[in-house]
């Protein structure tokens, strides 16, 4: 019966208390989310610029390079071979370091993936459907990239803020301020920034979570940015293509 907490802990530990978890998820996510928009933007792109320009082999060409920099085995093979080595030696901080510019990249992909998405809708033989799946699956990659972002930059402040309340945080969490006996040694799970990051997407605005630093709100205008224009301009046009 003893042995269960045993290996409990030890699974705890070796993963830094959700760090190589996230960091897994995020590689996930950026295989099969962002590859996929990114790859269906740049073809729609390519069409668009077809369309309209004649001479397009020096622009098609560029935008090949671009596709085959974010083709992902970057993130197939390298980052994995980083998660093993950085597990098996335990090193907490220098994953820290290395989720921080992993994440970094793959925001920088879904921004690109998304300026692509937004200059193909002009593509004349784009389908609505198709546009309205990737704007839903961009949708929900914006959730999950900035609810990792929040969880990453919050979550050990959020610890130390229990035993001393002069810590900095980054967002200030209803149970946080509430004198009620259960929540005196509250701290915010994951779900907590994914609820905080769905509701930037839903209603790009405040939600009941207060945003402390700059940090946090550049974040947050950010997120609610790239979420205006995946319902404005992406999915609203496909709408339109569909009718």
């Amino acid at each position: 019966m003893r042995l269960y907490p045993r290996i409990q802990t030890y699974l705890h530990q070796r993963l830094f208390d959700g760090l190589f978890a996230r960091f897994v998820g995020i590689l996930i996510i950026d295989i099969l989310l962002i590859q996929t928009i990114g790859s269906k933007a740049f073809d729609n792109f390519l069409e668009t610029f077809k369309y309209y320009f004649d001479n397009y082999f020096i622009g098609a060409n560029f935008i090949s390079c671009v596709k085959f920099s974010m083709a992902g085995s970057f993130s197939k093979y390298l980052v994995p071979f980083v998660l093993i080595i950085l597990w098996l030696f335990n090193q907490r901080q220098l994953l820290k370091i290395c989720f921080y510019l992993y994440l970094c990249w793959v925001n920088l992909k879904f921004l690109i993936a998304m300026l692509f998405l937004v200059f193909g809708l002009w593509n004349p033989t784009a389908s609505g459907l198709d546009y309205l799946v990737l704007g839903c699956l961009a949708w929900v990659t914006n959730v999950l990239i900035f609810a990792t972002w929040y969880w990453l930059i919050d979550r050990d402040h959020q610890k130390l803020f229990i035993q001393d309340k002069t810590v900095a945080i980054n967002f200030l969490f209803i149970p946080t301020t509430s004198d009620l006996s259960r929540y005196q040694n509250w701290v915010p799970s994951f779900f907590d920034y994914l609820f905080l990051a769905f509701n930037t997407s839903i209603s790009f605005s405040q939600s009941n979570t207060g945003y402390l630093t700059k940090k946090g709100r550049v974040l947050t205008m950010l997120q609610a940015l790239i979420a205006l224009i995946i319902n404005v301009i992406i999915i609203a046009r496909a709408v339109s293509l569909i009718r």
